[in-house]
């Protein structure tokens, strides 16, 4: 019985010392490079001057429908 709940304890250092070696393998600082195409930033681009120039009207929206498109013109006819 001894014997067992040395190796129980043994079982439940080693347990442990593997969960703190892997938070701290976690932990690591690198480097990140995000690599682009000219072509996405001049899309990015397009597209904040796009959101600049639209008029915006203080208020609130209504979802009177959710599915296919179809369906959703006769559901906005019928409003």
């Amino acid at each position: 019985m001894l014997f067992l709940i040395k190796k129980t304890n043994t079982f439940l250092i080693i347990f442990i010392l593997f969960l703190s070696y892997t938070g701290l393998a976690q932990q690591n600082e690198g480097d990140l490079q995000i690599k682009t195409s000219a072509k996405i930033d001049a899309v990015v681009a397009q597209k904040k001057q796009f959101n600049k120039n639209l008029k915006s009207i203080k208020g609130y929206k209504i979802q009177l429908f959710y599915g296919s498109e179809k369906s959703a013109y006769k559901i906005k006819d019928e409003f």
